[in-house]
């Protein structure tokens, strides 16, 4: 049962969420087999094949359906047994165990609750807003059909949804990524809102630590073309305030 760490997949089903990360160098497996190794060009391509099975086939979301693809698989590639992990957010979360676990040499944060996200939760449940605010609300997208979850929500005429994004990562391929999903999800909300809610409105608060401002003009500007708000660091007490001001 020898075996060399060559990627890692990170499944989410309540939140539909499937993503992996393979690496496509063969190094690591040479060191760790040495002249066992085998077909290394063969095994190239098992890694190819296994990343555009696990992006390209929606029914692995599902854990039954991934645990069953699992156990197909016979050659020298495998999937480890499935281990829990609770994720807060999922792409930042799958750089961290990919660094963990396969890229030893990479340089990831740590995967903690950001300053600011404890701040949001302080504030949260202040006296200030502890009646305006609803916690852990559950709501089911338009069109997508997938349910996701939000730690906070607030109405003021529109159904706001509060939403924790930590873009504290080391690439801005991965960053653009995650906020993508979230202005697609946001987008979609404010289009069609919610039966029994109304129009909706998708709030994210982003924690950028010390990235670039570029980086941070170009997701606060993929959420505005998409009409999802943002606020980080700089700007939270002015969520507090609206909430304050508008909420009922």
């Amino acid at each position: 049962m020898e075996k060399a760490n060559v990627g890692v997949v990170l499944v989410c089903p309540e939140i539909n969420f499937l993503d992996c990360r393979i690496n496509v160098k063969n190094e690591r497996i040479r060191k760790f087999f040495g002249e066992q190794v085998g077909d290394l060009q063969q095994i190239k391509i098992m890694k190819k094949g296994l990343e555009n099975r696990l992006l390209h086939d929606p029914t692995l979301r599902n854990l039954d359906n991934f645990r069953k693809f699992q156990s197909l698989l016979a050659n020298e590639l495998q999937i480890s047994e499935l281990r829990p992990v609770r994720v807060q957010n999922p792409q930042t979360e799958l750089a961290q165990l990919y660094a963990e676990l396969v890229d030893l040499g990479a340089k990831y944060e740590k995967v903690m609750p950001p300053a600011l996200f404890e701040r949001l939760d302080e504030m949260m449940h202040s006296d200030r807003l502890k009646n305006l605010v609803q916690h852990d609300v559950k709501i089911r997208l338009p069109i997508m059909e997938n349910e996701i979850e939000v730690p906070y929500s607030y109405q003021n005429g529109s159904f706001n949804l509060i939403q924790k994004q930590n873009y504290n990562q080391v690439s801005e391929g991965p960053i653009f990524k995650a906020a993508s999903q979230i202005a697609v999800q946001g987008h979609l909300l404010f289009k069609h809102g919610i039966e029994g809610k109304g129009q909706c409105q998708m709030i994210v608060i982003g924690s950028f630590g010390n990235l670039n401002s570029s980086v941070k003009s170009r997701v606060t500007q993929l959420f505005r073309e998409h009409d999802v708000s943002l606020y980080h660091e700089d700007t939270l007490d002015q969520l507090e305030r609206k909430i304050i001001e508008t909420a009922h």
